[in-house]
Order: C-alpha cells, then sequence, then structure tokens
C-alpha cells in the first residue's frame, strides 16, 4: 500500500470526540500573533448547504470613551488568505447577537481609523479595562479583512467578546469543475490550491487533467467541502487525512500529483454500479514464480461495528449545529460496537457523510486481504498507475496435492520497481458480485440520507440590534472602505546619547562607584569613582555676570528682578548672597565634543577674515564664573576659576604659530596668512586656585573675543572686523611636542 493509502486506512476512529461545529461564540476576542498562518476559508453556500462560520483574529483596536463612558471599539480582523466574496449584515456577530458595523476589504487594511488606547477620565466614571497597546497598522496584502466597530453602554464588558462572521463565499479560485472564477467547495480545488500557494513542486507536475475529473466526481456525487483551514499543515498528511472522506486518493503519475475517485466511475462521473471492466490480467506467465505474498485482514478488524459520521448542519440564518448519520448493517447496531468519524469540519451535507461512512464500513466488511507479486518490465508498466483494477489468477496446490484457482480482483495501491528491475505491485482486494459488479459501490449508492433538517438553534435569544432594520434578513453589503499602509521607511541610525546630568547627591555622602553593567555583584575592590561631569557648561551656553550682595540678615536678602540666585556664603557675622543675569553667547564652541572633565588644550584656527588684513584678538574678562585659560613661556597650562570673585589671571595668546607671549591681548599675524596658520591657543579652568598642574575639578570652556584688526606687514590703520571664520580644535594633556588636534 502507499504511504498515503496506509495513512488512510490506519487513520484512528474518534472514539470519544465531539464534533467541529464552532468555537467559543462568547469567548474573548481572539489576537493574531506573529508568525500565525493566515487561515484558507473554502466555502460556497448553494441553496441550504455549505458556508463557514469564522472567529477572526483582530490584528489592532481602538478604543475611545465619551462624556458619559460610552465606549466605542474598533476591531481589525483578519478574514483569510486571497480575495472572498462579500460578507452581508445579517452574517457579522460578536458573541452571537448581530450587532456593530463593519466594512470589508481585500488587499489592504480595512477601515479609516487608527489603532490606540484613547479613553479619557470622565468624572463620574471609572475607565474599561482595555489594553494599553492595541497593535500596529499592517499592509495586509493579499489578505481579505474586516474592520469591526460596535459601542458599549458604561460598566459593559462585551467588548471583549469575540466577533464571528458567517463566510458564504470564501477564497477565490479558478474552478476545476466549470473553469469559472469565484468561491468553491470542492476539495479538488482546494488541493490544486494548497499545491499551487505551498510551491511544493513546479505547476506543469500538478495533474490538472485528473483533478478536473476528481472534481466532476465530487459534484456528481454531492462529496462537499466547506472549511476554514487555518492551522499549520503538512500537505502530504492534511490530503492523507481527509481525501478518503471525499471517497478520493492522491496519485503520482510520471511525477505528476493528483487525484482519482477510489470507486470507478462512469461517463457522467457517477460511481458505477454495473460490471467493472479491468485494465490488465496477471497470470504465471507475468507473475515471477515464489514472488506472490497474500496478507489477509485480522477477524479482529472485520467484526460488526456501527459507523457515525458527524456533519454540521449549516443554517443560512443561524449558527452550525452539529448532526450524525449512522450507517451500518442489521447485525451492527446490536453488536454494541461503534466507531465514530469527526466530518463537521469540512462536512455540511448529510448524503456525503452517509457515503463516506458507507465506503468504509462496506470496504472493512467485504475486502479481506491485500496481495503482492512481481513480474519482469512489460508493456503493463507503461499503462497501468496506481488506483486501476487488474485481475490476478495463478494455481494455489494444497499440502494434499489437490489444486485451487486463485482468481480475484485487485485495485493497485503501489507500483515499486526493484534493484535488480523487476516490477513489484502492492493492491487490495476489490470484492465483485457475481455479475462483475462492486459491492462497495453498491453498498455507497444504496445508502440513503433520512433528510431531517432543524430549523434553527436560536429558538428565544433576541439580542440583535434591529434599530436600523431586520438585521437577520439584511442582505445588503456595506460599502468598502480600507487604507493603504506603506511598509514604513527603514529606521533612523540611532543619533548621540543625550548629556545626562549628574547623579544626585545627598549632603555630605561621599563619592559611590557606578553600578556595574548588568547588575552583578561589584568586586571585592571597588574600581575608582568616575569624575562626575558639571550639570552643565555655563560658559559655553551662556554669559553670565555675577552680583554679590552683602548684609548682616540673611534673610532679608533677595536678588534684583531679572536675576537668578546662584549661591550665598557665611563670613561670620554677615552673610552675601550672589546672583547671575545670564544671556546667550553669540558665538560658543562645540562643548560637546571632548568628554567631559577631560584635560587637555582648546585653540581656535583662524581660516577667514575681511574688513582688515589682521585681527587683533584678546581674551574678554568674562565675569565672576568663568575665566580664560593662562599659558606661560614654558607652554605649561594655569587655570584658574572661582565661583565668587575673580582671580588674578594672566592671558596667554599665541600668535601664528610663534611663541607664546604672556600678554592681556596679542596681534595675530602671520604675514597676512589667514590659511590656517594663525591661531589663539585657548583652554579650560579648573577650581585650582593659582596652580601650575591640572587638578580634579570642574572645566568650564571658554570663547575667544575678536576686537579689532591691524595690519603688521605693512602697517596700516586699524579698522573694525566685519566678519571672521574659524574653527575649533581640542588635543588632549600632553606636552606641546607631541600635541595632536582633532576638529570639534
Amino acid at each position: 500500500m502507499t504511504a498515503f493509502a496506509a495513512a488512510a486506512e490506519t487513520q484512528p476512529p474518534l472514539l470519544d470526540a465531539g464534533a467541529v461545529v464552532t468555537e467559543d461564540l462568547c469567548g474573548q476576542q481572539k489576537v493574531a500573533t506573529i508568525g500565525q498562518p493566515v487561515p484558507i476559508i473554502f466555502a460556497r453556500r448553494i441553496s441550504s448547504r455549505g458556508g463557514v462560520m469564522v472567529s477572526p483574529p483582530a490584528t489592532d483596536a481602538r478604543f475611545s470613551n465619551d462624556a458619559s463612558n460610552t465606549l466605542t471599539a474598533s476591531y481589525h480582523l483578519i478574514l483569510g488568505d486571497g480575495p472572498m466574496g462579500s460578507l452581508q449584515v445579517r452574517d457579522v456577530y460578536q458573541c452571537a447577537c448581530r450587532v456593530g458595523s463593519f466594512t470589508q476589504t481585500y488587499d489592504q487594511r480595512a477601515g479609516d481609523w487608527s489603532p490606540g488606547n484613547f479613553l479619557e477620565v470622565r468624572a463620574g466614571y471609572t475607565l474599561q479595562d482595555v489594553p494599553d497597546y492595541c497593535g500596529s497598522m499592517g499592509t495586509c496584502k493579499g489578505l481579505t479583512t474586516v474592520s469591526f466597530t460596535n459601542t458599549y453602554p458604561n460598566g459593559s464588558t462585551d467588548w471583549k467578546r469575540q466577533v464571528q462572521t458567517f463566510v458564504r463565499s470564501g477564497r477565490t479560485v479558478t474552478r476545476l469543475a466549470d473553469s469559472t472564477s469565484g468561491p468553491s467547495s470542492n476539495f479538488a480545488d482546494l488541493f490544486k490550491l494548497a499545491m499551487e500557494i505551498s510551491a511544493k513542486l513546479p505547476s506543469d507536475m500538478i495533474d490538472t487533467p485528473r483533478l478536473q475529473t476528481a472534481a466532476l466526481f465530487l459534484d456528481a456525487n454531492q462529496l462537499y467541502c466547506d472549511m476554514e483551514v487555518s492551522d499549520s499543515n503538512n500537505l502530504p498528511d492534511f490530503i492523507a487525512a481527509h481525501a478518503p472522506y471525499f471517497l478520493l486518493r492522491e496519485t503520482r503519475v510520471n511525477g505528476k500529483r493528483g487525484l482519482r475517485p477510489l470507486l470507478p466511475i462512469d461517463g457522467a462521473y457517477a460511481i458505477r454500479t454495473d460490471a467493472i471492466p479491468w485494465e490488465f490480467e496477471f497470470n504465471e506467465d507475468y507473475v515471477l514464480p515464489g514472488s506472490i505474498t497474500l496478507d489477509y485482514t485480522p477477524l479482529e478488524q472485520r467484526k460488526p461495528v456501527l459507523m457515525v459520521g458527524l456533519w454540521r448542519q449549516q443554517p443560512d440564518d443561524s449558527f452550525g449545529i452539529a448532526r450524525s448519520a449512522e450507517v451500518g448493517y442489521p447485525n451492527d447496531r446490536s453488536s454494541g460496537n461503534v466507531e465514530q468519524h469527526d466530518m463537521s469540519a469540512f462536512c455540511t451535507h448529510e448524503l456525503h457523510a452517509v457515503r463516506a461512512m458507507a465506503y468504509r464500513r462496506s470496504r472493512r466488511r467485504y475486502s479481506t486481504h491485500t496481495a503482492s507479486w512481481t513480474c519482469r518490465p512489460e508493456v503493463y508498466n507503461r499503462v497501468l498507475e496506481e488506483g486501476d483494477i487488474v485481475r490476478l489468477t495463478f494455481d494455489r496446490v494444497a499440502s494434499d496435492g489437490s489444486t485451487t484457482t486463485h482468481d480475484f480482483l485487485y485495485q493497485l495501491d503501489q507500483i515499486v520497481k526493484t534493484p535488480t528491475g523487476e516490477i513489484e505491485f502492492q493492491a487490495t482486494h476489490f470484492p465483485i458480485d457475481a455479475t462483475g459488479r462492486s459491492v462497495i459501490a453498491l453498498d455507497v449508492m444504496s445508502a440513503q440520507a433520512q433528510g431531517h433538517v432543524y430549523s434553527t438553534i436560536r429558538t428565544g435569544l433576541d439580542c440583535d440590534d434591529d434599530s436600523g432594520g431586520d438585521r437577520a434578513t439584511d442582505t445588503s453589503v456595506p460599502a468598502s472602505v480600507g487604507q493603504a499602509v506603506g511598509p514604513g521607511a527603514a529606521p533612523a541610525p540611532p543619533g548621540d546619547p543625550p548629556t545626562l546630568p549628574s547623579n544626585p547627591r545627598l549632603p555630605d555622602e561621599p563619592d559611590q562607584p557606578p553600578m556595574p553593567p548588568g547588575g552583578y555583584n561589584p568586586p571585592s575592590t571597588p574600581p575608582a569613582p568616575s569624575p562626575t561631569p558639571p550639570d552643565e557648561y555655563p560658559g559655553c551656553l551662556e554669559d553670565c555676570v555675577s552680583q554679590t550682595i552683602c548684609g548682616d540678615d540673611l534673610n532679608s536678602l533677595a536678588c534684583p528682578a531679572g536675576s537668578t540666585y546662584a549661591g550665598e556664603a557665611d563670613l561670620g557675622g554677615s552673610y552675601c548672597i550672589f546672583c547671575q543675569i545670564c544671556a546667550p553667547k553669540s558665538a560658543p564652541p562645540d562643548c560637546t565634543s571632548p568628554p567631559l572633565g577631560q584635560e587637555g588644550y582648546w585653540r581656535y584656527v583662524l581660516t577667514s577674515a575681511s574688513g582688515c588684513a589682521s585681527l587683533t584678538g584678546s581674551v574678554a574678562a568674562n565675569s565672576t564664573t568663568s575665566q580664560w585659560l593662562v599659558v606661560n613661556a614654558n607652554n605649561q597650562v594655569v587655570f584658574g576659576f572661582d565661583a565668587v570673585k575673580p582671580q588674578n589671571t594672566q592671558y596667554y595668546i599665541g600668535s601664528g604659530d610663534g611663541p607664546l607671549n604672556a600678554s592681556g591681548s596679542q596681534t595675530l599675524v602671520a604675514n597676512c596668512d589667514y590659511g590656517g596658520s594663525d591661531t589663539a591657543w585657548l583652554v579650560r579652568y579648573n577650581v585650582v586656585s593659582g596652580g601650575l598642574a591640572f587638578g580634579a575639578a570642574t572645566y568650564l570652556p571658554f570663547a575667544l573675543k575678536i576686537t579689532g584688526c591691524a595690519c603688521s606687514n605693512p602697517p596700516t590703520t586699524a579698522g573694525t572686523v566685519s566678519s571672521f571664520s574659524g574653527k575649533w580644535q581640542f588635543s588632549p594633556t600632553g606636552s606641546s611636542s607631541d600635541i595632536t588636534w582633532e576638529s570639534s
């Protein structure tokens, strides 16, 4: 037997199982997750059968409330893969009630709203406990989507209920039976669609002619398929599990995959009930001696059993009803053995369930054994294929010397070429009556449905919102509203991290080491604390003018209007407060380039100037809170800083590339060359008073003030500088011989 046939025959029956009719109608709304397969809805409502009730998952939602705390909830739902037929007003429920409004679209996002929680606190009301994160919008390419919106009074929790949709017309395909584009309830169409979208094999390896024959067979014998394929399935396993319920088997002929009926059919694609012809007769002229093997079915597997098939009666105006079809011979019911098969996920026609169960029961009763034999390659290996009916005859010699003839029809399950070149056939006994008719086919065609149909299961339930008319009979289709959502721009590269303020410290609290990365326990010897940068660079951000106000009563001292309090001092019997008036600098340097607190040099490189041939540069005695650099004749950097009063500080400016001069101002001259060689050397202060070395204190930046110009070669009259440009550079601490400047 083929792997498919073996799987079909050994599929365990559902001895204790409930029908798959609908999910929990009033459960919580399902949420779509990343990686979740999109369902394929295969349905075609015709007359009183067909259609699928679907509980679509939501990708995102929107919640808002009005002044009376009435909640408005919107859900964006994934209905299924590919284009589908339109939902009617009567087909959409929340829980078991037709409420709310909806719109449906394809290949884009349904609705015109954006997801989010927009609830506002209303006086006298308690906010609904809706999700804070409500999902995000997707492109929905290739999907059929639905937007559902409804309102709920204050305190109602019905917004959590699952939205249900009755799909009358499922996935649009080109039907094999009539070559028409539209919804289908034919299993052969589903097989072809599954092969195409799974890309399991090229399209030219799909056996379309055999699939078309199978489709016509299904329509002729009323074997319909209305189902939602929502779980990820292995395709061969899916076909093996479902095809036998449609009286089909999978075929592989010349590498092409298709379907064919389990029973012979006539020219009208109906099951044959006349004498069955066979394709080839094998006898001892073809069969290799000693290669025939017969394997009889154990009696335990052929005992009387009542077959029960569960199917789904699908009313036009309500949810599905679980029904059962019992099939058996006169003594099967009294045997007490029952075997149940759940077909309710796809079977919506009683006759379908009856015929599927009749085939299983009849084959178990009349097919007694399997056979295998081996032949040399002949013409038959080009004309026979799996599923064909063949005849096998040979003489059997008993132990007493008597001879009997074995003469039976078989249905080929598998044809295998052995490594030595012979052809091995594996087949199942195909029982016929005295006139050559298939006894299984006769049983299948004689099985009849009872035909009893329940009207509805919603008796007494009246929760539909009929304010706009009777929804149960409203066959109108709402206008399609959708919005195209682009894939989104690529994420921007991360920017520079923001400058963080210093960690807050309690008064007189000693510095503590920073927490190690990841929060592990610190080592036995704590690392040295990192220097804490200042909250900001006052000299970089703004120029400040300080004012000191003193008196005997600290509480009576106050800063003038327009100034800010900067500190206070107890002078031993009298008190002083320090006030500041600050304004932004006109051209501050880049204060974020060097690491905070790093020791080093700054310089300003003059690149151009207009209005004079050379520039006179001076360092402004800025304020009490920021002082300029000090550079001595030996290129030693001296800092000065005092938050209360200025210090006596010398300002040293380097002229061009020449030596540094100790003076308050210095003419920047290098043969009137402004190509980048004229520089002003400046650095930052710390609070070491009068020191000649760096200290572990707060550093402040500086600014260069250009006041006028004069030409030294040849001398000219000094004038006003109309404009100049340059760039700041920074270098870490080092001697003048190893300074490396970095642009900032």
